[in-house]
């Protein structure tokens, strides 16, 4: 098993402290013989793009473990990576957490993190709903996991996940429930009952 130190700061005046500190807290964990810990970067509308390039300098360090990321899961987090605007924008200005000095990418999610070099196949790519098919072939260039979590998505508000494209796409697919903050149960037999509803064309095997 792996367990997640996950990482949010948007607005990071010392973002390779702050990666350092999370890194130092991981290694004074006591080893575990079936546990490992990791780093994860909670989503591009909430994590410093020179975080998530901390983040992948401490990873090559720890070439063994992976590594998870919420990408592409809502079309507000679409909307701020495209335009710097929306929803997220005005959450992160409410909270104090708005860095003025931030450029929006103009680009897609997945984009935005494959052009900072931080796909590869020790990534786990959480939720993809709003990903285009130029993103899903780039998942598989990288060799990057896709975690699908669609109740999660329902309760959220976040759309629903095209399942069948993400089989079509030859992207590695995973099955996640993203938390008890928003699916019932973690029971991965309900999420794959939904997934066989969302995408009654995709064989059950495959699923």
């Amino acid at each position: 098993g792996v367990v997640f130190y996950e990482l949010l700061r948007f607005n990071a005046p010392d973002p390779s402290g702050l990666v350092e500190q999370a890194c130092r807290q991981l290694d004074a964990l006591p080893v575990h013989p079936s546990v490992r810990p990791s780093l994860a970067a909670h989503a591009p509308y909430s994590v410093a793009p020179l975080v998530f390039r901390a983040m992948r300098n401490a990873m090559d360090a720890r070439p063994f473990v992976p590594c998870s990321v919420h990408l592409a899961e809502s079309p507000e987090e679409t909307e701020f990576i495209a335009t710097g605007g929306g929803a997220w924008r005005t959450f992160l200005e409410d909270v104090g957490a708005w860095d003025p000095s931030w450029v929006p990418p103009r680009t897609t999610p997945v984009q935005f993190l494959d052009d900072a070099g931080f796909l590869d196949l020790r990534v786990l790519a959480v939720h993809g709903v709003q990903m285009t098919s130029a993103d899903l072939a780039r998942l598989v260039a990288r060799d990057t996991t896709l975690v699908t979590c669609p109740r999660s998505n329902a309760h959220t508000g976040a759309g629903v996940p095209p399942i069948a494209a993400f089989y079509a796409s030859g992207v590695r697919v995973a099955v996640g429930t993203d938390s008890l903050a928003s699916t019932p149960d973690l029971n991965m037999f309900s999420e794959l009952a939904v997934m066989r509803a969302l995408a009654p064309d995709v064989p059950a095997s495959r699923l």
